[in-house]
């Protein structure tokens, strides 16, 4: 009776591991997922080096309290009568 139940539990060992290891492998592809389309989505709003230069100065005065992309560029907008001419341009390429 002994082996039997010893038998049963190293059945269930082995599948509490295949689970587990099911489980890392999808919260590993998960994480990646996230990472890759957070840094693509990133990657299209921020503009080239060039145009954050242009507007660094506008975004420090008006935008400050602003911290992603959408809200940033919703900022520059809404006050793009008071940006300097370079960033005004900028945002007005970018429409």
């Amino acid at each position: 009776m002994q082996v039997g139940h010893n038998g049963r539990i190293a059945k269930w060992r082995v599948r509490l591991e295949v689970e587990e290891d099911r489980m890392i492998r999808a919260f590993a592809i998960a994480m990646l997922s996230i990472l890759i389309l957070s840094t693509a989505a990133l990657g299209q709003h921020q503009g080239t080096q060039q145009e954050q230069r242009a507007c660094r100065h506008d975004v420090t005065r008006f935008c400050r309290q602003q911290v992603d992309d959408y809200a940033i560029a919703d900022c520059l907008r809404a006050n793009m009568a008071r940006l300097r001419p370079v960033c005004r341009a900028v945002m007005e390429g970018r429409r």
